[in-house]
C-alpha cells in the first residue's frame, strides 16, 4: 500500500540513462550512469537487492525512510517516494489520481516491476486485505457475521465490547455499581 502522495519532478522515461543489474554475490546493484545527479543514480547507489515474494528480487531503498517504511528522496528540490520516481523512470507517470501499489508488499522496494497503479480504494483494498481479515477483536472475541458491526471493510467493532461499554456507561451515569 502506498501514501496518497503524487509524484511531480521525477524524471520522464526519456530521461532514463540508467543501466542497472543485480550482483548476486554481495547483494548490490552495479550501475552504469552518465551522471550521478540524475535521480534514478542516486536511488541505484543506496539499493540492496533482498529476496521477496515475487519471482524477482526486491530493490530496497537504504537511504532515508519515512513512516510505514516508504523510501524518500529529493527530486527536484521536492520530496518523492522512490517507489515512483523508478516507476515514473520507466514506464512515465501513471493515470490522474493513481496510486502505486507494492506487490511485493515491501513498502522500501522500488523495482518498477513490482508496483502497480491503482486507485485509492483499490490501494486501500489491497492493503487491508494483505493484513489479513481481524476473527476476533482486541480482547478476544470472536467475530460473526450476526453479532458485528462492519464500516466497510476498515472498521469492525465487536458486538460484545460495544454493550459492554454501554452498560459501563449507563452504571457509571447513575452512580451504580454493575
Amino acid at each position: 500500500a502506498s501514501p496518497s502522495r503524487r509524484g511531480r519532478g521525477a524524471p520522464s522515461a526519456a530521461s532514463f540513462s540508467v543501466m542497472f543489474r543485480p550482483c548476486a554475490s554481495s547483494g548490490l546493484v552495479s550501475m552504469t550512469a552518465h551522471s550521478t545527479q540524475h535521480p534514478v543514480a542516486r536511488l541505484v547507489l543506496r539499493t540492496r537487492v533482498v529476496p521477496g515474494p515475487l519471482p524477482t528480487e526486491c530493490w530496497e531503498f537504504t537511504g532515508t525512510k519515512i513512516a510505514g517504511g516508504y523510501g524518500e528522496m529529493s527530486v527536484n528540490g521536492k520530496q518523492e517516494y522512490t517507489h515512483r520516481v523508478g516507476y515514473v523512470a520507466v514506464f512515465g507517470a501513471p493515470f490522474d489520481g493513481a496510486r502505486l501499489d507494492h506487490l511485493c508488499r515491501n513498502t522500501a522496494c522500488w523495482r518498477p516491476t513490482h508496483v502497480e497503479p491503482v486507485t485509492h480504494g483499490e490501494n486501500i483494498h489491497r492493503g487491508y486485505l494483505a493484513k489479513g481479515v481481524p476473527t476476533h477483536c482486541a480482547r478476544g472475541h470472536e467475530y460473526s457475521e450476526q453479532y458485528k458491526n462492519v464500516n466497510k471493510l476498515v472498521d469492525r467493532q465487536c458486538s460484545t465490547c460495544v454493550n459492554t461499554a454501554k452498560m459501563l456507561r449507563y452504571f457509571a451515569r447513575e452512580g451504580a455499581a454493575p
